[in-house]
C-alpha cells in the first residue's frame, strides 16, 4: 500500500454519485482553509452584507435566473436601510481575507452542491452565513450544467423535470456541505432572507461566529487525528510488507543441517 485517496468532503467521497448510486466510498476530511488567518472581527452599524461570488466556474449569478435573483435582492435596499449589500459577483474587487471577514454577514448562493472552496473559506473566516434552504437549493442545482436535470427540464414535460429534481438532486442534498455544517442559516426566498438578516442583532451574529469557531477547532483536531492514524498506518503497512517480501538468507558455504548424533 503506497497511497491513500482522501476527499475533502463527505459528498465528494461518494464516487459515482452523478450516475445515481455511489460506486465506492472514499474517506473524507473537513479540510478547513488553514492558509487563512483572518477571522470575523464582529459586526457594527456601518458594515455591509457580503454577497460572495461562487468561484471561477458553475456560477449561479451568471445564469438568467441568478441575474434576476440578485437584481430583485437589490430592490430591498433603500436609502434608509440599516445596512446594504456588497455584490462581489458584480465587482472586479479582489478583497483580502481580512476585508472579506469585515462584513456583518455573508450570503452565498451556489449552483453546484459541493466542491466549492468558497464555502470552506467563509467557514474558516467564522463569518455568519446565509445559504439557500433545501427546496430552493434543489431547484437551483437542478439547472446546473452537466449531468443534472437541465436538459430534461428544457426538453421534456414539467412532471419529468420535477421527478428529476426530487430524485436526482433533492435526495442527495443532505450530504452537501451546505447542510452538514451546523451553524449555517438557511432561507427559502428573498423576502425570507431579508427578514432573517434584519432580525439578527450584532450579539446574535457574534454568537453564531463563536459557535463556528468552536466547531472549526474541533474539526481541525479531528483532521489531525485522522492524518496521524493514516500516516502511521501506511508506514506500518509498508514496513510489514517489506519484511514479508524480503528473500530468506541463503545457507552459508559448507553449512547445512548437522549430522545425526
Amino acid at each position: 500500500l503506497k497511497s491513500l485517496f482522501v476527499r475533502e468532503d463527505l459528498m465528494r467521497g461518494y464516487h459515482g454519485l452523478d450516475k445515481g448510486e455511489p460506486e465506492m466510498i472514499w474517506p473524507f476530511v473537513a479540510l478547513n482553509s488553514l492558509y487563512i488567518s483572518a477571522r470575523y472581527p464582529g459586526c457594527n452599524a456601518g458594515q455591509r452584507i457580503l454577497v460572495m461570488r461562487a468561484g471561477s466556474q458553475m456560477r449561479f449569478a451568471s445564469t438568467m435566473r441568478g441575474r434576476l435573483f440578485f437584481a430583485t435582492l437589490l430592490q430591498f435596499e433603500t436609502m434608509v436601510s440599516p445596512w446594504h449589500f456588497r455584490m462581489m459577483h458584480e465587482s472586479d474587487e479582489r478583497l483580502s481575507y481580512e476585508k472579506l471577514a469585515d462584513h456583518r454577514a455573508a450570503v452565498w448562493v451556489p449552483l453546484n452542491m459541493a466542491s466549492k472552496m468558497t464555502l470552506k473559506d467563509l467557514q474558516t473566516l467564522e463569518i455568519p452565513m446565509w445559504v439557500p434552504g433545501h427546496k430552493l437549493q434543489t431547484s437551483i442545482s437542478s439547472r446546473q450544467f452537466g449531468k443534472n436535470c437541465r436538459k430534461i427540464c428544457v426538453d421534456l414535460p414539467a412532471w419529468a423535470c420535477i421527478q428529476c429534481r426530487e430524485v436526482r438532486i433533492g435526495r442527495w442534498l443532505p450530504l452537501s456541505p451546505l447542510f452538514r455544517y451546523p451553524f449555517t442559516s438557511h432561507f427559502d426566498s428573498l423576502s425570507d432572507l431579508v427578514v432573517s438578516l434584519s432580525s439578527k442583532t450584532c450579539d446574535d451574529m457574534q454568537e453564531i461566529s463563536d459557535k463556528m469557531r468552536a466547531w472549526n477547532r474541533a474539526a481541525v483536531a479531528s483532521d489531525q487525528e485522522f492524518w496521524r492514524s493514516a500516516i502511521l498506518g501506511l508506514h506500518v503497512w509498508n514496513v510489514e510488507s517489506a519484511v514479508l517480501r524480503r528473500p530468506s538468507a541463503a545457507p552459508a558455504a559448507g553449512g547445512g543441517a548437522p549430522p545425526p548424533g
